[in-house]
């Protein structure tokens, strides 16, 4: 398949005329990836024939429904029960049949899921409410492993690190003021990794290192998981970065950077350098009957860190009123800069994730009074 070259575009969600005038009266400083890589070209905008994937029936969802794709075997995500108390649940959804199971529902209206994960194996799954993360046992009831750490920081959605696979079972999470925790769910045991952590960001593929943020989100530590040494990592930069665009991988910490005028980079605090992955549309011109909209929260790493996903949301419209929409989910190869084109559905792709493998893609759809589904495309 050919590569698809992807439009350069403004920020999220707004659409019309209102999308174009936000992108005229903002400012930022854009600039060219440090080694000199530039993003992909821009070409118009087409609305194309929809190419969904494989559906998966999820039950009822939200705009705001999360999915971790970790287990080989299954996907978990969040949902609504359905009836009168319209309580989240989390839920995981058997890749291959479809068959959907209950893995926990919140005991109020107004309690959400933080975060959650599974290891690989499937045989153990992990998740945050209401400030404490629990283990979540097979036909039985759930095991309460520490109350976590609460200082947050800002756009932060991934709180816990389910390790790789030398650590089938282990989960990493932090606790107040600063320490950084191994549960084992085998052993139901316990144990200090370190200090001078305040949140666990993210583990390496190896299960070997935790990466850990300050609350002030600008600095980091890597923590080596066997020896609980810690050393400090670069300091992140850019306009914008959130936790669920960093990545501990074999090139070390990378983060996605994001401005304004939709320049995007994947920058790598180990030795400084950035790559383009979408070229900026800083002083483009404007088409305000054709609306692309890159949405610079779907970001999504494969777990080999070598390719990201994403979405743009297209409007087409006609004067003031927008006549049809589209969102369309692209993939990009760190190694090679292609980015290429992976689904065409005709509503907003929501929460993106890779499989284990890096070989297929989940992601989640909605529209404002219709119902929401979950597709798996093949890694373009």
């Amino acid at each position: 398949m050919a590569p698809t070259t992807v439009p350069v575009t403004g920020l999220p969600r707004p659409r019309g005329v209102l999308a174009g005038l936000l992108r005229i009266t903002m400012l930022a400083a854009c600039s060219r990836g440090a080694d000199g890589v530039n993003g992909p070209a821009r070409a118009a905008s087409a609305f194309l024939p929809e190419r969904t994937g494989q559906r998966l029936e999820a039950g009822v969802l939200t705009p705001n429904t999360l999915l971790r794709w970790d287990s080989d075997g299954e996907i978990l995500y969040t949902g609504l029960d359905g009836g009168n108390t319209n309580r989240a649940q989390l839920r995981a959804i058997h890749v291959a049949t479809g068959a959907r199971r209950l893995i926990d529902s919140a005991p109020t209206r107004e309690t959400q899921y933080g975060d959650f994960g599974m290891s690989r194996d499937g045989l153990h799954t992990f998740f945050q409410l209401s400030g404490a993360l629990y283990y979540a046992v097979p036909d039985s009831a759930q095991v309460l492993i520490a109350l976590v750490a609460q200082r947050y920081l800002p756009g932060d959605t991934r709180r816990i690190s389910v390790l790789g696979a030398l650590a089938s079972g282990k989960v990493a999470y932090s606790t107040a003021p600063d320490s950084a925790w191994i549960f084992d769910a085998p052993t139901r045991t316990q144990r200090l990794v370190s200090t001078g952590c305040e949140s666990v960001a993210a583990a390496s593929p190896d299960g070997r290192q935790l990466l850990c943020l300050a609350t002030s989100g600008a600095t980091g530590s890597i923590i080596d998981i066997a020896s609980g040494a810690r050393s400090p990592t670069a300091a992140f930069s850019g306009p914008s970065f959130d936790i669920p665009k960093i990545l501990s991988g074999p090139r070390g910490v990378e983060h996605i950077r994001t401005s304004p005028f939709e320049l995007t980079d994947i920058v790598n605090l180990s030795t400084g350098t950035a790559i383009t992955m979408i070229a900026s549309k800083e002083d483009k011109y404007l088409d305000f009957t054709n609306i692309d909209n890159l949405d610079r929260y779907s970001f999504a790493w494969s777990k080999d860190g070598s390719r990201v996903a994403y979405s743009r949301d297209l409007c087409y419209a006609r004067g003031f009123t927008c006549e049809r929409t589209q969102s369309q989910l692209h993939v990009f190869n760190v190694d090679t800069k292609e980015t290429r084109l992976a689904a065409v559905i005709n509503r907003d792709i929501g929460s993106i994730a890779f499989s284990p493998d890096g070989s297929r893609i989940a992601y989640l759809t909605y529209a404002a009074g219709a119902s929401s589904n979950m597709y798996i495309v093949p890694r373009p």
